[in-house]
């Protein structure tokens, strides 16, 4: 994020856009679930656009981008009506999709945010008056915004003030008859654009099937190992404080992964990924400790639905009983110690 020659007008458009819908304050009269969507001009892509502020917390325009966005803002909705265990409650906020702009105190910005400011001339005062944008992508910490997406930003700023201005007037513009999302698209050159009115239907997705575990490491497994009559636990939780990407590059929240002896809470083994890395690691990680202790065991106890779902399809394919016990007492006491010992350095 650094003000240059070429993208300065990007930014400029931005943060007047920005400036432009914190001084209407529509969060006044419309509330987060008043979701419309606003078509990205440059990529075809939709933002699903939400006006945060009527609880008197935080003061932002959120955009959720194309489908994967509006699945995390549906999970959010969704969470007070289903039963989340802690560790999947700070999932959900870990892998939160969407592109944010907050209206906040000076002393939420940083000098990044600041040196912006002062290169672009922009003076704020008061409370929730300053611009701080970020992106939010799952399992990373929250980052500047390249661009691009401030381009697409400084669009729905303005298509939010248009809408909100409407909304104030007919708050039935959100959808039609049909129960279809209002959905702002743009036509022309950009600069010269000349947006219009869509509906359409609010976006719906299938989850996507199992995929089967590893043939040749189960093969390997059945081969080598001795099925056993004992008990494993096995928990996966993000941890809460990020670590630094390699090659000082995007910060991260890791996902640890801790395997235990049931009933003694005695550490099998324990295992750090990044986001980048736990799809293709994870099988493989999960067998090595498998051979590490030398058995398949009849039956594997997770802490929650983001450990269940990991090593479903590897319990299946092993025949491997997998039983869903967040309230064993060996998942709080192991996690609560190795979680200070990660964020006290101890490792």
């Amino acid at each position: 994020m650094k003000i240059t020659a070429t993208n300065r007008k990007t930014w400029e458009n931005f943060y007047q856009s920005a400036i432009a819908f914190r001084d209407l304050a529509p969060w006044q009269w419309m509330r987060d679930s008043d979701m419309f969507g606003v078509q990205d001009p440059a990529t075809g892509e939709v933002g699903w656009c939400c006006i945060m502020g009527a609880a008197g917390v935080v003061y932002a325009l959120g955009v959720y981008p194309g489908l994967e966005g509006y699945k995390s803002y549906d999970m959010l909705v969704q969470a007070p009506y289903q039963d989340l265990t802690e560790s999947d409650e700070l999932a959900l906020g870990m892998e939160q999709n969407i592109l944010k702009t907050e209206f906040v105190d000076r002393n939420e910005t940083d000098k990044t945010d600041r040196a912006v400011f002062k290169k672009l001339g922009l003076k704020f005062r008061g409370h929730n008056q300053w611009v701080q944008a970020r992106e939010m992508s799952p399992g990373y910490l929250p980052y500047y915004m390249t661009d691009e997406q401030a381009a697409f930003m400084a669009h729905c700023f303005q298509q939010a003030v248009i809408v909100a201005e409407r909304f104030k007037e007919d708050m039935g513009i959100l959808r039609d008859d049909s129960d279809r999302m209002l959905v702002r698209t743009a036509t022309g050159e950009n600069g010269a654009l000349a947006w219009k009115d869509e509906y359409r239907p609010e976006p719906e997705w299938d989850e996507p099937p199992m995929q089967p575990a590893n043939t040749f490491l189960v093969n390997r497994a059945k081969k080598e190992l001795e099925r056993k009559k004992a008990a494993i636990c096995f928990s996966l939780d993000y941890m809460p404080n990020p670590v630094e990407g390699p090659n000082r590059t995007r910060p991260y929240f890791p996902k640890i992964a801790l395997w235990m002896v049931y009933g003694s809470g005695m550490i099998i083994g324990f295992e750090l990924f990044s986001p980048k890395n736990i799809k293709e690691r994870f099988e493989n990680v999960f067998f090595e400790k498998l051979h590490q202790i030398g058995i398949i065991p009849q039956q594997l106890i997770v802490n929650s639905n983001m450990a269940y779902d990991a090593v479903e399809p590897i319990a299946q394919a092993l025949e491997m009983e997998l039983i869903f016990a967040p309230d064993e007492e060996v998942f709080r006491e192991v996690r609560e110690g190795m979680m200070g010992r990660f964020m006290g350095g101890g490792f």
